[in-house]
């Protein structure tokens, strides 16, 4: 367990995306190696897909996807007015 804050709000606008990021620390940076590891060690590397590689993860907490570029919009400028970050422990990876 370690403590998190998701304190970013984030788009992938290809994809109508938005999010919530944490700031990266060195506990999410070895929970995703440690994720990694286990996929690797359980012979699937076929679940690591090319954005899950340490280079280019992003890690991120969606919110909504599918959202026409007005949605988006509409959603951002809402995120924006009510911003708060949020504030909690990771606990477990789920992977074991």
């Amino acid at each position: 367990m370690f403590p998190t804050r998701l304190d970013a709000l984030g788009i992938f606008p290809e994809a109508g995306v938005l999010f919530l990021a944490p700031r990266m620390s060195q506990a999410l940076f070895n929970l995703h190696r440690q994720v990694l590891h286990v996929f690797e060690a359980l012979d699937k590397p076929s679940v690591i897909t090319d954005l899950l590689l340490p280079d280019r993860w992003m890690p991120h907490c969606t919110l909504v996807g599918r959202l026409t570029p007005a949605q988006l919009l509409g959603v951002i400028e809402a995120g924006q007015r009510n911003w708060t970050p949020v504030q909690g422990d990771a606990v477990e990876n789920g992977a074991d």
